[in-house]
């Protein structure tokens, strides 16, 4: 869930694109004119697989400061939809990336190498470690699975224009300059009003073709979120980068996105200290825990996700989330509002979460069987 709300965001506005051409602004720099056809298949066809740089993340979706402490770094929820955030970023192909969050006085990592997947938070000093599926490494593209390249404006934009109809409009907007980089601007709008989201904008790279900034826009004139490079380097990061070492006293548990499968199909749920080995426990095709996996209902700019009771991401029905939250008639469910993302917890532990109007969403999560 740690960048659930862009992902969300991304995959709304996945509904595809109707190119058109919008006027372009004065902004440097000048640049050979490009259509937006043009820039799409440019992304698309871009030979770039490995880079390594920082970016910046920030949200204004009209949320007070959550509980915690800034200084450190986690990636929790309630770190990605108040405030602004660091991070380093390396990226050596489809299975191979690593995003460090930097705080004020730790930080907090993701590792993905091959079929591994590692994070760490030195604040509290665990480590959480998942082994993917042989057929899911390096297949994220695939499965709609989060990977830590979903971190950068490239994975987020990746996502919003990987599945393309004709229910939105796509148009080039202007040019700027991104991280010392000259880049075209793309903007994206929906046709259904019913979406939350005015626009979404993508600074490409005009040279690379590489996306280097992604907002998204509620009704205000400020993006609502936004993440962007402010340093990128086209080169192959080190392979040391991505080889991850269990810092020595760190606790260490199994499984951190719900995945738990080894390669032999195994759950890995026992928590474990230092490099002991994972208990094993049934098998990663059993119903009871395939029934807790999200599910996208709808399509386009109005897809809902939702989150059954007792899966990782319905932990947002706690205590700190009701003092954000309002009622919803007498049904006991509660709305959680901000600028673009909607969530409705009900009382029997699910969560329903769009950039979709309040309304919309209170519907969908009424009629939805449990």
């Amino acid at each position: 869930m740690a960048w659930a709300a862009p992902v969300v965001v991304a995959g709304a506005v996945a509904a595809g694109v109707m190119v058109s051409n919008a006027s372009s602004s004065a902004a440097s720099p000048t640049l050979p004119t490009r259509t937006a056809a043009q820039l799409l298949t440019a992304v698309q066809k871009s030979n770039v697989t490995a880079l390594y740089g920082q970016i910046t993340e920030s949200a204004s979706l009209g949320l007070p400061s959550l509980p915690g402490d800034r200084a450190n770094a986690s990636f929790s929820w309630q770190t990605f939809i108040t405030g602004s955030h660091s991070a380093k970023v390396w990226i050596d192909g489809p299975d191979k990336q690593r995003v460090a969050l930097v705080g004020e006085l730790s930080e907090a990592d993701v590792v993905h190498n091959g079929q591994n997947v590692w994070s760490y938070t030195s604040a509290t000093d665990t480590v959480t470690h998942t082994v993917l599926p042989k057929d899911k490494a390096g297949q994220t593209e695939k499965t709609n699975e989060p990977s830590a390249a979903d971190a950068t404006p490239a994975g987020l934009a990746a996502r919003v224009l990987k599945a393309i109809d004709p229910t939105t409009k796509v148009a080039v907007d202007s040019t700027t300059v991104v991280a010392n980089q000259d880049a075209y601007v793309l903007t994206i709008s929906p046709r259904d009003t019913r979406s939350t989201v005015s626009k979404v904008t993508i600074a490409i790279d005009a040279k690379k073709y590489v996306p280097l900034a992604v907002k998204i826009y509620g009704t205000g004139s400020t993006p609502a979120f936004q993440v962007g490079f402010t340093s990128i380097t086209y080169a192959k990061p080190a392979a040391s980068t991505f080889n991850f070492q269990t810092p020595k006293g760190a606790t260490t548990s199994n499984d951190p996105f719900g995945i738990k499968s080894d390669p032999e199909g195994h759950h890995h749920g026992a928590k474990v200290k230092g490099t002991q080995k994972p208990t094993a426990e049934p098998a990663a095709t059993d119903p009871a825990r395939s029934s807790k996996a999200p599910k996208v209902i709808g399509k386009g700019w109005t897809s809902v996700v939702e989150l059954p009771a007792g899966s990782a991401g319905a932990t947002l029905n706690n205590s700190t989330l009701q003092d954000l939250t309002t009622s919803v008639g007498n049904s006991g469910a509660r709305l959680l509002h901000t600028a673009v993302i909607n969530a409705v917890l009900l009382p029997d532990g699910r969560v329903f979460v769009g950039a979709v109007s309040p309304s919309f969403l209170e519907n969908v999560a009424a009629t939805t069987p449990n």
